[in-house]
């Protein structure tokens, strides 16, 4: 026995001008006619309860850490996530709450290797699943990296670092990895890719 499958009210109408996100004309053909609709997409924003505890609050906005880029905000969602409070982390960490809290400013941007890796332990999670790009990179070795890249676009130390502004000295330790690439350095090289 066969299901009948119903179209959904909308599935035969085909978008003839759209005016913006939420208000379009809608056409569709029956019997060599035009028949067109005018459709508005009403939005309700989803008030957040003021009674739910600050923990349930914050995963009801971020209900996953793939939504978050920064390392910042997904360590205040596993934070969230394991129902802790930021002065009791702090305490796990050996630090004062203020310290702390600046590792969750979203315009922080290096939170040291030691760091993540205690907080990692604390939730119970692979310490990749809280680094952002930039920290994945300095993580997995900017050295090899930076002198990859170098090479592939036939640079020199010297002639990298006359592009860059930098020392050439600046260079070679980011490549032997004695020196920190900083995050806006790593976002021209390898996102912006301004040497390309």
């Amino acid at each position: 026995m066969k299901k009948e499958v119903k179209d959904t009210p909308f599935s035969s109408w085909k978008v003839y001008r759209q005016f913006s996100k939420q208000l379009s004309l809608l056409y569709k053909e029956e019997h060599g006619r035009l028949t067109y609709k005018v459709q508005y997409i009403l939005t309700i924003p989803f008030k957040i309860p003021s009674w739910l505890p600050a923990h349930e609050k914050y995963l009801l906005v971020y209900s996953s850490p793939d939504c978050l880029e920064k390392t910042s905000q997904k360590i205040r969602y596993f934070r969230h996530k394991n129902c802790m409070y930021a002065k009791d982390v702090a305490k796990y960490l050996g630090m004062d709450r203020t310290n702390y809290g600046h590792y969750e400013e979203v315009g922080y941007e290096y939170c040291p290797l030691s760091i993540l890796e205690k907080l990692a332990t604390l939730y119970n999670i692979p310490v990749t699943d809280l680094m952002d790009d930039y920290h994945l990179f300095l993580y997995n070795g900017q050295g090899n990296r930076v002198l990859q890249y170098r090479k592939n676009l036939h640079l020199t130390q010297q002639e990298m670092a006359d592009k860059l502004g930098v020392n050439r000295t600046t260079v070679r330790l980011w490549e032997k990895e004695f020196h920190r690439m900083t995050r806006p350095t790593y976002e021209a090289l390898f996102i912006q890719k301004i040497l390309e």
